[in-house]
């Protein structure tokens, strides 16, 4: 009797969850396509700057955009600041569209089901739990589409562009481009690997926070919250910010004085497994049809 409480109740999971992917995700499709956009548009801005370079320095820069270039433009971030007045912060836009964009994908289906015709799912399913990882299980998978969308968009572009398929990273055109000086060239297929599914745990990790606190707080005030930290974390360098994990040109991987990448999997890891444990706890705690008023 036990085993087939347990079959019901994972049966019902299931079933919860693959409304979900479709609500959540497949009717969410137009999304999905303005981020292959988004990212196809960052490499058409990445090879028109890397030809601006060459007109203004009069010369060729003597390589081809590779495959990690491209990745790199936009998943690399910004170096680390140190205040000089003779040295302006080089905001890495194309870095914080990705991620805030990640986390925008996420913003308003837990909540919006929490109207509705969701509220009798979550009553026919007569368990809380079951909504809430559902819901957890929905950010999960649509942010490593998300990501996958990213990489194979990158590659195609990376293709018809000309540049060259491979991970090679240039350090002229990251001088030169990105402003960056201080990254290490070495074998650095390994460390890009690190760095971006670092890239992908950090998005999932600020997703399930803006879960979190959209339940507590509006979901604009929640993407807001979101914002703040991403914003923050480009110009602090410190691991308490943990979004500067997404960073490769601030991983430890690349750079002597770098966050190391170890620490960053501990604390995104804690901030996930805290969003998940504490979002459960509250939603089996809330007025539920008070809320929804």
């Amino acid at each position: 009797q036990r085993q087939m409480c347990i079959r019901d109740r994972l049966r019902m999971f299931c079933r919860l969850l693959v409304v979900d992917m479709k609500c959540g995700i497949l009717d969410q499709w137009k999304k999905y396509l303005l981020a292959i956009l988004f990212f196809f548009t960052c490499s058409v801005i990445f090879v028109l700057q890397w030809k601006n370079q060459e007109r203004a320095l009069g010369e060729a820069l003597g390589v081809t955009p590779t495959l990690g270039d491209f990745f790199l433009f936009f998943f690399g971030g910004s170096d680390r600041y140190v205040f000089d007045p003779y040295r302006p912060f080089i905001f890495p836009a194309q870095w914080i569209l990705m991620i805030l964009y990640g986390t925008y994908l996420n913003l308003n289906y837990a909540n919006d089901n929490l109207h509705g015709i969701g509220i009798h799912a979550l009553l026919h399913s007569k368990s809380r739990s079951m909504w809430w990882f559902s819901k957890c299980s929905c950010v999960i998978v649509g942010t490593l589409i998300y990501f996958i969308l990213s990489i194979l968009t990158t590659a195609f572009s990376c293709f018809i562009l000309g540049g060259e398929f491979s991970m090679e990273i240039h350090a002229s055109i990251l001088q030169t481009i990105l402003e960056v000086f201080s990254m290490q060239m070495q074998n650095p297929l390994g460390e890009m690997v690190i760095t971006y599914i670092m890239v992908y745990l950090v998005i999932v990790a600020l997703s399930l926070l803006q879960l979190l606190l959209s339940i507590l707080i509006k979901p604009l005030l929640s993407f807001l919250s979101i914002s703040t930290i991403v914003f923050v974390s480009s110009y602090f360098m410190t691991p308490l910010l943990f979004a500067n994990f997404a960073m490769p040109v601030r991983s430890l991987c690349f750079v002597t004085e770098g966050l190391d990448p170890g620490l960053g999997f501990v604390l995104i890891g804690s901030s996930i497994i805290f969003c998940l444990l504490s979002g459960w706890w509250y939603f089996n705690h809330i007025d539920i049809l008070g809320k929804e008023e």
